[in-house]
């Protein structure tokens, strides 16, 4: 798999193209293929500035669960429980549907920011919880 064409050759590139060097002389010179040469000076054509700017819209794998299995995820979860014990309530609840994996649940929490932080809780939390 390729990899992007960094800012600033990109801005050499196209620099290079309109001063009338040919698409093939500067791929002999800079580490990119003749293909992405040309791809990106068809772009610089159309949209001008902008073909100097990454996009990676389209990117990585699609989302596989939606606003339904949040609210799935939702009904099991009070914030207490972790991703492996929501996972396997979902699981003996739904069977019929498909359940996402432990680890996916955790990557959506942590970027929602309602993940549980790691390792034991402190003294300090225990203790003011057997006190009441």
């Amino acid at each position: 798999m390729g990899k992007p064409i960094p800012y600033d050759y990109r801005v050499k590139i196209v620099q290079r193209r309109k001063k009338g060097e040919s698409a093939k002389s500067i791929a002999a010179t800079i580490p990119y293929s003749l293909s992405a040469i040309n791809k990106l000076w068809a772009r610089y054509q159309t949209q001008g500035e902008l073909a100097f700017q990454t996009n990676y819209n389209n990117s990585g794998r699609p989302r596989e669960y939606g606003k339904e299995h949040e609210k799935l995820v939702e009904e099991v979860r009070d914030n207490s429980q972790g991703a492996n014990y929501v996972v396997c309530k979902l699981q003996q609840k739904h069977p019929e549907k498909k359940i996402p994996s432990a680890r996916t649940l955790q990557r959506r929490w942590l970027e929602q920011g309602t993940n549980l932080p790691k390792g034991r809780p402190d003294k300090d939390s225990t203790e003011k919880k057997m006190d009441r």
